[in-house]
Formats: C-alpha cells, structure tokens, sequence
C-alpha cells in the first residue's frame, strides 16, 4: 500500500539520519566509532549481481521509490530526478536596456567523489562517495525553467 511504503521510506529516513547524526558528534568529539558504525558506514553503497548497474545499500534507499513512475526496487537512485530553481532576476543591464535575465541553479547527475584529508594521526586519507553534481545557467526575456525543461533541454 502506498501508506505502507511512505512509512517505511521515511523510518528509514530516519534511522540513518539518526545513526549519521551519531557518528558525526562521535567524530567531532574524536570518539572511536563501534564496529556496528564503520560497519554502517561501509555497506554506504554497493553494487550487487545481475546485469546492469543494481545498486543497494543505505544510500541507495534514501531515493524514495515511486512505484507509480515504474520504478521497482531503489532505481530512484540512477534516474534524473533533477531540479532547478530560479534564484535571481536583473531585469536590467547596468546602462538600462531590457535584459530579463534570470539566474537559475540546478542539480545534475551524481558523480563520485574524492576527498583526501588528515585522518586522526595528520596521516593523509582518502574517501569516496556519490555526490550531486551542481549547475547554474542565466536565461535572458525572463524565461523561469521548469523542472522538466531542464533535465530535457539545458542539462544535457
């Protein structure tokens, strides 16, 4: 049932927020992390068999899945679901002629990261993970992008 699913995406939800939020003041505080939370943070996300990208693990999950758009299982996760938000309008340039141009940012695709940083004895370390690749564009005559122009016609 649909209450059913929105129920258990949002304790899932939850339940990582939470445990992130627990690791996080454990490593702020430079508290040693249970073998219950490195454990955790390992199983982030993986791939796992079949053919095609199939991807599981917490991450994964906090793609909600629409069972409505034919997504089955945690596809979410590798459709674009982008967005796109205007967020400035400079009707003018600075000598006065009618511009209308609109400042707009947006989400992408996700990319991996790699952030290499001191790890507890200065010892550099490297991490990876999925991150959301960011854009901005400018449009002119005041045209606001939607979600779907976006993801179809300037994001390619």
């Amino acid at each position: 049932s649909i209450k059913a699913d929105v129920t258990s995406y949002f304790n899932h939800l939850y339940s990582t927020s939470d445990t992130l939020h627990s690791i996080c003041v454990k490593e702020l505080n430079n508290e040693m992390l249970t073998a219950s939370e490195i454990s955790f943070l390992k199983s982030m996300l993986y791939e796992t068999g079949g053919s095609g990208e199939i991807f599981d693990g917490w991450y994964a999950k906090l793609y909600y899945k629409d069972v409505f758009a034919g997504q089955l299982g945690y596809e979410g996760l590798m459709y674009g679901n982008h967005i796109v938000a205007d967020i400035h309008t400079i009707p003018t340039d600075c000598g006065g002629g009618m511009m209308g141009w609109v400042k707009h940012v947006g989400t992408g695709p996700i990319n991996l990261a790699m952030v290499v940083t001191p790890w507890g004895d200065g010892e550099l370390t490297a991490f990876v993970g999925p991150v959301i690749s960011y854009y901005d564009y400018m449009t002119t005559n005041f045209l606001r992008l939607t979600d779907d122009e976006w993801d179809n016609t300037y994001l390619l």
